[in-house]
């Protein structure tokens, strides 16, 4: 049980590295598959994810901010 623990903080640690690659869609489609299906069985790289993409809009948003006249 130990091992599956380490194993898999292990894979997410790797997984995490290549989610701003993932989301700026510059994976190989091999990395990009592996991404997705780890995606698909980890609520916690999901939500790690999730965390990524809002950032990248708030800092989108201040990066280009609304002009009003």
């Amino acid at each position: 049980m130990v091992s599956y623990i380490k194993s898999n903080k292990m894979k997410n640690k790797c997984i995490h590295k290549d989610l701003i690659f993932y989301i700026d869609n510059e994976l190989s489609a091999e990395k990009r598959t592996t991404v997705e299906r780890h995606l698909e069985e980890c609520a916690d790289c999901r939500s790690f994810l999730a965390f990524l993409k809002d950032g990248i809009q708030i800092i989108e948003k201040e990066k280009n901010p609304e002009v009003t006249p």
